[in-house]
């Protein structure tokens, strides 16, 4: 089983208008807080048997430039469903929807710690 912890650069198909804003750090505590895009998100995360689901989660709530609106509607939109983690061979995970969806969590410095 996978366990995480630390900060990782959230990147996707649907993250274009995003890439490289979009963060999301996982505390041990079980807290997740970031940016999904254009506004700071906070709330909890769980992750069991390889599934990693989200707890309600708070957001600021500014404007952006429209492409980066629908990329973080899109990742936060994804991160209320559970979502099947598979760590890859170079550090990264996969975040997989049943219907599809995938997100790349890739690790922002410092490294997150991979247990």
């Amino acid at each position: 089983m996978t366990q995480l912890s630390g900060t990782w650069r959230v990147d996707g198909p649907d993250m274009d208008g995003a890439r490289g804003a979009a963060t999301l750090t996982f505390e041990g505590d079980g807290m997740v807080f970031g940016c999904s895009g254009v506004n700071r998100v906070r709330g909890t995360w769980e992750l069991a048997d390889d599934v990693l689901t989200f707890g309600p989660l708070a957001s600021t709530l500014m404007a952006g430039p429209a492409a980066a609106m629908a990329a973080e509607q899109a990742l936060q939109s994804l991160l209320t469903v559970p979502l099947q983690v598979q760590a890859a061979d170079d550090g990264t995970l996969l975040l997989r929807a049943s219907d599809a969806r995938v997100l790349r969590l890739v690790p922002a410095d410092p490294a997150p710690t991979l247990l």
